[in-house]
């Protein structure tokens, strides 16, 4: 089961997150040109739902699969790991890791953030 949540997560990961990343620079470009502006703009916003919709599904499908881990554990040290992890000392990083992609790709909703050249850019070494 667990070999399942690693699927989808890299489908995710490899197939939607990695080539928005690669293809946002192209629509930037495309944006400009006067021709393509409707279409390359259409495309954007569906391709940044698209994004919003996937980072949310990746959280949750992050989350399952470590409350699946966590209900079937049978090793006590691989429990307590588990635990310690989320409430140990460096729990913050724990928890930013795993909704990180839930707070890079949810300020796409917004219309400036969508706009914004230098933000898209920034975003694309994290996609």
């Amino acid at each position: 089961m667990t070999d399942l949540f690693g699927i989808v997560l890299e489908f995710l990961r490899s197939d939607i997150f990695i080539p928005f990343g690669l293809l946002t620079i192209p629509f930037l470009i495309g944006r400009h040109i006067p021709q393509l502006k409707d279409t390359v703009s259409k495309i954007d916003e569906m391709a940044c739902r698209l994004i919003v919709f996937s980072g949310i599904l990746y959280t949750l499908i992050i989350i399952a699969s470590y409350c699946y881990l966590f209900l079937f554990i049978e090793n006590l040290n691989e429990e307590y790991a588990l635990i310690n992890r989320a409430t140990g000392p460096y729990a913050w990083a724990y928890w930013l890791m795993l909704f990180s992609w839930l707070f890079i790709t949810q300020p796409f909703r917004f219309k400036r953030v969508r706009k914004n050249i230098l933000i898209r850019l920034l975003s694309v070494p994290f996609s």
